[in-house]
């Protein structure tokens, strides 16, 4: 007949083989679910869900479960201030979502990247990207055709700005990434072909 410790040290040795096999169908999956990064660049910027504000006080907005969502009964507006560096060409705009609203397509979120002039008060949509079709999974989608792509930031602010329905959590915003590269490497390259 065993002992009363033998038996403990059995039973202990059979949950720690049983977790060790639990552990390791996960990490295969885990690893399998990574997903290739966006092609671009060279250099970018990204701006994470919890850099963005209300653009009213009154607004209502949400961080949690991957990004940044609408909770409220109206559509709103949320915005970044961006840093960019000074005399950059901005080559692309890659915005990563969650978009599982299966509601008119007509209110899906929308991004745009603003350039501001604060001595004339203008302001110019440089790219716009929205998400489209219900799908229940995160995705990312890009607008490469940028509107005035040099940044100078001696004269202009630069921010971002989504337009958001309500939708709950079936429409989030988890991250914007802007690609750019610098002027002067842009330059040499173009002269020495």
């Amino acid at each position: 007949m065993k002992s009363h410790r033998s038996v403990k040290l059995t039973v202990l040795a059979i949950i720690l083989l049983l977790a060790a096999a639990a552990a390791v169908p996960w990490r295969t999956l885990a690893a399998s679910a990574k997903v290739a990064p966006v092609p671009g660049g060279p250099k970018f910027l990204m701006v994470d869900a919890t850099q963005f504000r209300a653009w009213r006080p009154e607004t209502t907005a949400y961080l949690g479960d991957g990004g940044l969502m609408n909770p409220g009964s109206e559509g709103n507006f949320y915005q970044a201030g961006l840093s960019l560096p000074d005399n950059i060409k901005i080559t692309k705009v890659v915005v990563y979502f969650y978009d599982n609203s299966e509601l008119d397509d007509q209110d899906d979120l929308v991004v745009a990247l603003w350039r501001y002039d604060p001595a004339t008060g203008d302001h110019v949509e440089m790219a716009t990207v929205a998400s489209s079709g219900a799908q229940d999974e995160y995705r990312n989608a890009a607008d490469t055709s940028i509107i005035e792509p040099m940044v100078n930031q001696q004269s202009y602010s630069y921010y971002l700005e989504v337009g958001m329905p309500p939708r709950g959590d079936t429409l989030r915003v988890a991250a914007v990434r802007i690609d750019y590269r610098y002027r002067a490497a842009q330059q040499s390259s173009e002269d020495n072909p």
